[in-house]
């Protein structure tokens, strides 16, 4: 499975001095990872989620509380987005505000009971679907498939910042 406009970025690759093989599994990774972001939004969207709302759950399921400027760094929000996401989740009584001890200024946001236990039905459905993904793989193609999205990790932080 490729997306078309990766198949068309291939077509480029056979007209010009680039590898098609090379561009053709690029086009195939990303596409998968497409594929697998939309099919998780889908699966949060059941639970009335999306990510950055599920993610942030999941982190104060972790940590027991935190403030808002590093949940943000820790779900990877602005700190804009973040804002929206815990109004949402305080409306929808996930999530309260607690005034800081140490600094009046501060709020340090909690899991409500209710979230704790909804929260446990998400992640069982996510960690049931993602296990699912890796089924038909034995241990040896896990190990290989890990060493390879190593490779291709380690290879996009050299070219992080391409000039053109």
């Amino acid at each position: 499975m490729i997306l078309p406009k990766y198949h068309f970025l291939v077509e480029e690759a056979k007209t010009k001095q680039f590898s098609e093989r090379k561009v053709e599994l690029c086009g195939q990774l990303l596409s998968l990872g497409a594929s697998l972001t939309d099919q998780c939004n889908r699966n949060l969207n059941q639970f009335g989620l999306l990510d950055g709302r599920f993610a942030t759950l999941l982190v104060l399921k972790h940590l027991g509380g935190a403030q808002p400027n590093h949940l943000a760094t820790a779900v990877g929000l602005t700190r804009a987005s973040i804002t929206a996401t815990l109004d949402f989740l305080e409306h929808n009584e996930y999530v309260t505000r607690v005034p800081s001890i140490e600094d009046r200024r501060a709020v340090n946001i909690v899991l409500q009971d209710r979230a704790h236990k909804e929260i446990e039905e998400v992640i069982d459905f996510q960690l049931s679907w993602l296990e699912s993904l890796m089924a038909d793989l034995s241990d040896i193609e896990m190990a290989q498939l890990s060493e390879l999205l190593g490779k291709i990790g380690a290879s996009s932080q050299k070219d992080k910042c391409r000039d053109r």
